[in-house]
């Protein structure tokens, strides 16, 4: 969703009503919020600790209100780009989490 918002550009000039298109323009704006909050309620219902859990999305929530100043200097495209960068940095914790939990179980069976 991050990069087909990326991508879109809004043409000059449409076939389509300018309903239509801006219609069509805020569902492509919205959809990263919208798996946003999916994977958030997912992991949310997966959690042991939800105090900890919703701390860490309220600081996220902050940082990420600090970091939309950056457009003033770099464009609003880049923040897409700053938003791609910090979903594959928040992977990390979990594909390491994923492959430790996975030799826990290679090492009881053995």
């Amino acid at each position: 969703a991050l990069l087909a918002d990326y991508y879109f550009r809004i043409p000059a000039t449409s076939d389509l009503p300018p309903l239509a298109l801006s219609a069509f323009s805020a569902t492509v704006a919205c959809l990263p919020v919208f798996f946003g909050g999916m994977i958030f309620s997912i992991l949310l219902s997966r959690s042991k600790n939800y105090v900890l859990l919703l701390a860490a999305n309220v600081l996220g929530v902050a940082l990420g209100g600090l970091m939309e100043n950056l457009c003033m200097f770099s464009g609003i495209k880049s923040l897409t780009l700053l938003a791609l960068s910090l979903y594959a940095l928040s992977c990390l914790p979990l594909a390491v989490a994923h492959v430790t939990d996975r030799s826990r179980v290679a090492r009881r069976r053995q």
